[in-house]
């Protein structure tokens, strides 16, 4: 028996032959991972790419893959600078410390791992939301087995690649670097995957042709591609011009040339090459003047795609025109283009998640990750994201409600039911329900959509449920008591309930309502001074939000 995850005909092929296996059965699962959702954005301030995402994504985990071991290693370390808890992963950290930062990630403890294609092969992390490439993969088949490690548990999760022509060059360098027969394949490789990330086309229809396997659907409403379509412009004189460079480089010296020195012809350079061969009097020479050189090579990659122009996969790849190429350059056909591949300003989630109660949510995940460790395994042993989705959107009350959860049987019944069910009890004592449309249990009307709360404020928020005091809290964070206060104000400005007593004594709420009554409510710095000592800024600006929600309330 021969078995692998991802492999084309030509791969299968392969196998049966160097295996000598004589007329072998043959059994091939579909490709399609339809809860995946894939993204290319053009890199172009990658790490400011990636931080944007992760604050997009604030409770989520992922994988970043780098080609680099440095670069793993930077990012992490940029990354935790910024309040997120990363770390490196590649073949030269040391045993001991990749172990830990792999079980890290595994339980939780860790929520981005920034890696090589050294980490992946083993790792079951069912709730892997998003696989972010860094730099651009050298072939499909690697490019699809490290997205394939997201979304796991068949919720919706994001695939989002950075790409740069600029990679393309790096990795063409590398490649001219390989033994010959080696480069030929490299280069066809890395020919097919710049391919995927420069078209038009739906991104799942692509990836499946690759491994040849038909989509029934040339729109899968999962990819950039089909969301938001680019859009397309008359390119037929940009065609023309290329084209008929092409044409004439080729005429005149009886040898074709790579893509950037048509570029170089097209747009007017004086390079040496250029001036040794005469192409500097060519007709085409210098009439590209309206477009960008990398404009240029978008066009002409484009125009490589529509199948008008071939590279050959040569150490030193040369742009010919075919036949469909000629034939449109001779009748004018009209040649439509597509509008590269741009950055959002900012990346924002599109994955369309379970929809559910958040804030319990966040309960149940900290209660199972309380349960994990105490029995030494990854949280999702005790339960997937996908179960406690359905617990904060359903609100099981009873061992028969939860019973009906995903993954909920007899024993996890018996072993965790009680847990989850008071947590979700004693969310509903200070919370209201929501609502969601097509759930089968009763619901109360739905309330006032919450602001959701940042990692740091829930975290604050769980140790003050814990009956830690703020100077407690402060301490085990490393920070200011000021801090902790203005994260409980935060929480109480977004909805959350907060017994006021424990944060100033009757008679210090009655001095501080004096004090906003004589400076009023938007003056806290006024306030503040005016009271003295034994009042914290934090501690005001919690009196103020409590106050102030009570009176929309009512």
């Amino acid at each position: 028996m021969a078995l692998t995850a991802t492999a084309t005909e030509r791969v299968r092929e392969d196998i049966a032959d160097q295996l000598k296996l004589r007329d072998p059965a043959r059994y091939v699962a579909s490709f399609n991972r339809p809860n995946l959702n894939y993204r290319i954005s053009a890199k172009t301030g990658a790490y400011g790419q990636v931080l944007d995402f992760l604050r997009a994504h604030p409770r989520e985990s992922g994988i970043i893959y780098c080609q680099a071991r440095k670069t793993t290693e930077s990012l992490a370390e940029k990354l935790r600078a910024d309040g997120i808890k990363a770390a490196p992963y590649h073949a030269e950290v040391p045993k001991e410390e990749r172990s830990g930062n792999q079980e890290g990630f595994l339980r939780d403890e860790i929520r981005v791992i920034c890696a090589t294609i050294a980490f992946g092969m083993g790792i079951n992390k069912p709730n892997v939301r998003f696989v972010i490439h860094y730099d651009l993969p050298k072939n499909i088949e690697g490019y699809y087995q490290e997205t394939g490690r997201a979304g796991r548990d068949g919720l919706p999760s994001e695939c989002l690649l950075l790409f740069s022509p600029g990679d393309v060059q790096k990795y063409l360098g590398f490649i001219s670097e390989k033994p010959p027969p080696e480069q030929v394949i490299a280069r066809e490789q890395l020919s097919q995957m710049v391919h995927y990330a420069e078209c038009s086309g739906c991104r799942r229809v692509e990836l499946l042709a690759y491994f040849g396997e038909a989509s029934a659907d040339e729109n899968c409403g999962a990819c950039d591609n089909c969301l938001t379509p680019r859009a397309t412009f008359d390119g037929t004189v940009a065609a023309q011009k290329f084209m008929s460079c092409v044409f004439r480089i080729r005429q005149s010296s009886d040898f074709g040339t790579g893509l950037n020195h048509v570029i170089e012809v097209l747009t007017g350079a004086h390079s040496e090459r250029v001036l040794k061969w005469g192409h500097d009097k060519l007709t085409t020479y210098n009439i590209g003047r309206e477009h960008t050189r990398s404009e240029w090579a978008a066009i002409g990659r484009e125009l490589i795609r529509l199948g008008y122009l071939r590279q050959t996969t040569d150490k030193f790849p040369v742009v010919e025109l075919t036949d469909a190429g000629r034939a449109v350059l001779a009748a004018r056909t009209r040649v439509t283009l597509t509008k590269p591949v741009t950055a959002p300003e900012k990346l924002v989630s599109h994955v369309g998640e379970i929809a559910c109660d958040e804030l319990l949510f966040e309960k149940l995940r900290r209660r199972r990750k309380e349960l994990a460790d105490a029995r030494a395994v990854p949280s999702y042993i005790i339960f997937s994201d996908v179960a406690l989705r359905q617990m904060a959107r359903l609100y099981p009350q009873s061992e028969g409600e939860f019973s009906r959860i995903s993954g909920v049987g007899a024993s996890k019944l018996r072993d965790f039911g009680a847990q989850f069910l008071e947590e979700i009890a004693a969310h509903l004592g200070a919370n209201p329900k929501q609502i969601f449309a097509g759930d089968s249990f009763t619901q109360k009307p739905a309330a006032p959509q919450r602001s959701k709360l940042t990692e740091t404020v829930v975290a604050t928020l769980h140790y003050w449920r814990g009956g830690r005091s703020a100077e407690e809290i402060a301490h085990l964070r490393e920070v200011k008591p000021s801090t902790i206060y203005g994260h409980l104000a935060d929480a109480v400005d977004a909805g959350e309930t907060l017994d006021l007593n424990r944060v100033l004594t009757a008679d210090q709420q009655t001095r501080a309502a004096k004090a906003f009554y004589q400076f009023g409510w938007a003056n806290l710095p006024g306030a503040l001074e005016s009271l003295g000592p034994g009042f914290d800024y934090g501690q005001l600006k919690i009196f103020r939000a409590v106050k102030n929600r009570a009176a929309r309330q009512g």
